[in-house]
């Protein structure tokens, strides 16, 4: 199948099935518009798969790409809802203001991060193993693994920054 077979076939997989992944997506995570970019996130891996594509499987990859996102979403909401008891236990002074500070600087610092890194970075503090993430963007382990050490060096730097 030639690059523009296959971009041809996914548009039309995308008009006529994008409205149902959105909404399939949206009933598991109750959450329209984060649903609208995890739909648009399922074609744009669909996108980068290098394997063969034919119209008979693509509607099932479809599906399988979609949960995966979900699942993915719902680790890292966990571990938000985790964190949030965390210091709701461990330190009971800390407000509720103070947790959404330190969660924005977090967020600032990883949007500081290339993309890739910040990528890595996400799925790491969403339970991924190094191993898990390598094979899920396709790199070494050994990559992922510096890429990490390297995203929390520079997001420690940047929380230290902004607490200081």
């Amino acid at each position: 199948m030639t690059t523009e077979h296959k971009r041809e076939l996914i548009a039309e997989i995308y008009l006529e099935h994008s409205g149902r992944v959105c909404g399939y997506i949206s009933r598991h995570i109750g959450n329209d518009e984060d649903a609208r970019d995890l739909s648009q996130d399922v074609f744009v891996r669909l996108l980068g798969y290098a394997a063969p594509i034919t119209p008979s499987s693509v509607v099932n990859f479809i599906y399988s790409i979609a949960h995966n996102l979900i699942v993915d979403y719902l680790r890292r909401h966990a571990h938000k809802e985790r964190a949030a008891e965390y210091f709701a236990i461990h330190n009971p002074h800390t407000t509720s203001t103070e947790y959404h500070e330190i969660e924005g600087i977090l967020a600032r610092a990883v949007a500081g991060l290339s993309v890739q890194r910040a990528r890595i970075y996400l799925m790491n503090d969403a339970g991924f193993s190094a191993g898990e993430t390598a094979e899920a963007l396709k790199l070494s382990r050994r990559t992922v693994e510096n890429h990490l050490f390297a995203a929390r060096k520079a997001v420690r730097a940047a929380v230290l920054a902004a607490i200081a």
